[in-house]
């Protein structure tokens, strides 16, 4: 049997092992590729006052989960414009709270003493994970739009300021009379100032990045606005008695008058009820009766409250009288408010009653009221439109601070398909060699025991044939030399020395056909004792030196081993010495010469 080489059997099949490693990677890469994820995620943090009591900036709870409400996720779907449904997209969301290790310390501690324990996390983290059909940029880009989403809802229910109306919009189209356009405006105008001064000190750092202003910057441009136009269109309308029907508009201020003096004596009425009440309370604390019983009786069981008297709901003296000097001070106010319309009111009247009103109401004057109306309607929508802006802005800033995000959104791959790529390659390959060492392996097996001679080591009765068959093909050469080799003392060996010895000697005469043959050509055992060389591009000279290493070699064995001495007897023809180029019948001519009586040598 021959030496087991590994790296021959390698390198007779590399080629193939480096294709199937390579064809196996690409197959394996492509299997891996469809079950790999792309997981986007990132840390939020609520950061507002009330966050580590889990409360919102409008006191109401915080529900991390709104992150993947419909109208969140709704927002992404739209601002991305992908068509994966909103089920698909919550569905693919994990949120994990995300609590510091010395909380779970401090809970121990509090439980172990009986104390209660409460905790609100205030960072939690989001993930978002796709697979591979998607991308990781696929990934990202959704994460981030529902987290800006999300800021930008919580932002709006939780923290933004609304910005009051616009009323100053949709006073000039002539549904209204002139002086009620002005009113409007006027109206519009300060509610917006008066919102403004409510901005400016609460915000005074606030500055627009995008319109450059600070809510105070804004609010003097609405006042000055205010200040250079109203009056003027007060007194134009006034001491021009513009109009655009003066019966119209007085029957209007009539009903004004009226119901301002309705009001009026409600507020009186009100206001006279209210003042024996208060007069009683301040005569009663006066006396010194300052303290009084829970139930509001005196010592025999009578009323000694005045507050029993002027509500069962009040609970202390200092509240009731709170609510008596408020409703009195507010009454006043509105008795006030209505003496001042029912004056503005009657004067409004006088100057547009229809005897006072004519040859003044001009349509030049008319003109000249449109005109500044109209200025100011379009200057203040300007005003507006920077504000909203303004506002957005704030809300957007306002939001981030309530809400920031710890970290960048990061992505990461489910698998390492390049280093599993790259053990299955290894695999592969090593898979790949092993089996071209067991199947090269098992086929010299197959070959020693169909194509060698278990006693010799030399190539069997067949393996001869077949190197026959195939140097039958085509003619011989001119040097090809056919060498026939008869081992003579086989039989004698076995008889006086036993099989065993026997087998020995044909081991040994394998061992040195082979070394002697190595540099010439093949020599295989043709069956029995007959072992036949066939040397192909070989000389007869050359194949004499065949002959004498084999005879110096096998003399040296003899003498070393005299009890089991190799004898042999050989011939040897060459194609063009015999002129046969016919392989079989090279041989037959070469084992005739051996047979001959005068043609062999011992």
């Amino acid at each position: 049997m021959t030496d087991f080489k590994i790296l021959s059997y390698i390198r007779k099949w590399y080629i193939p092992i480096i294709i199937l490693s390579l064809a196996g990677c690409f197959l394996f890469s492509r299997y891996i590729g469809n079950k790999q994820t792309y997981n986007a995620s990132v840390i939020i943090s609520y950061t507002n006052s009330g966050a580590s009591s889990g409360l919102t900036p409008s006191g109401e709870r915080i529900d991390v989960n709104q992150i993947t409400a419909s109208n969140v996720i709704s927002g992404a779907i739209n601002e991305l414009g992908i068509k994966q449904s909103i089920d698909f997209i919550r569905s693919r969301f994990s949120i994990t709270e995300i609590i510091p290790d010395d909380e779970e310390t401090r809970k121990t501690a509090l439980l172990e003493r009986g104390e209660e324990y409460s905790y609100f996390p205030t960072k939690y983290m989001i993930d978002f994970t796709v697979g591979a059909s998607f991308s990781e940029e696929y990934a990202r880009r959704v994460l981030e739009s529902v987290i800006r989403t999300y800021i930008q809802y919580y932002g709006e229910k939780y923290v933004d300021l609304t910005i009051t109306p616009d009323n100053v919009n949709n006073t000039t189209n002539g549904a209204f009379d002139y002086l009620e356009s002005v009113e409007l405006v006027d109206s519009g105008l300060s509610d917006i100032i008066d919102y403004l001064y409510q901005r400016r000190d609460a915000y005074p750092n606030f500055y627009c990045s995008t319109v450059g202003y600070s809510f105070g910057n804004i609010l003097d441009l609405y006042m000055e606005l205010r200040d250079l136009n109203i009056d003027k269109l007060y007194a134009l309308i006034m001491d021009g008695r513009v109009t655009r029907d003066a019966e119209t508009l007085t029957k209007e201020y009539q009903h004004r008058l009226e119901k301002a003096q309705i009001d009026r004596q409600v507020y009186s009425d009100k206001l006279a009820g209210l003042e024996p009440i208060i007069e009683s309370y301040t005569e009663k604390s006066t006396q010194g009766q300052q303290t009084y019983n829970y139930d509001g009786l005196d010592e025999e069981g009578n009323t000694n409250s005045v507050m029993t008297f002027v509500s069962g709901t009040h609970s202390s003296k200092q509240t009731t009288y709170d609510a008596l000097m408020n409703d009195y001070v507010e009454f006043n106010v509105q008795l006030g408010l209505c003496d001042e319309e029912i004056k503005y009111c009657k004067h409004v009247i006088d100057v547009f009653s229809t005897e006072s009103s004519v040859n003044l109401n001009t349509v030049e004057m008319q003109r000249e009221v449109d005109k500044i109306l109209s200025d100011v309607t379009e200057k203040s929508n300007e005003l507006y439109e920077t504000l909203k802006t303004m506002i957005s802005e704030f809300n957007e800033y306002n939001s981030v601070q309530n809400i920031t995000t710890q970290s960048t959104i990061s992505v990461s791959e489910g698998m390492n398909t390049q280093m599993y790529i790259i053990i299955a390659l290894v695999l592969f390959i090593v898979v790949g060699c092993c089996s071209s060492v067991i199947l090269g392996r098992v086929s010299e097996i197959a070959k020693q025991h169909i194509y060698v001679d278990q006693k010799t080591g030399l190539p069997n009765r067949t393996s001869c044939d077949n190197e026959i068959d195939r140097l039958s093909q085509k003619p011989l050469g001119n040097d090809m030399v056919v060498i026939a080799i008869q081992l003579l003392n086989l039989e004698r060996i076995n008889d006086q020395s036993g099989r065993r010895q026997g087998d020995i000697m044909l081991k040994n005469f394998g061992i040195i056909m082979t070394h002697c043959s190595k540099d010439y050509g093949f020599v295989g055992n043709n069956g029995g004792v007959s072992f036949i060389g066939l040397f192909e591009q070989c000389k007869y000279q050359k194949a004499q030196s065949f002959m004498t290493s084999l005879t110096k070699t096998i003399a040296n064995y003899n003498a070393k081993y005299p009890e089991t001495p190799i004898e042999i007897r050989s011939a040897m023809c060459e194609s063009e010495r015999e002129g046969i180029y016919n392989i079989r019948e090279l041989l037959k001519h070469t084992m005739s010469r051996l047979f001959a009586k005068d043609g062999g040598k011992k």
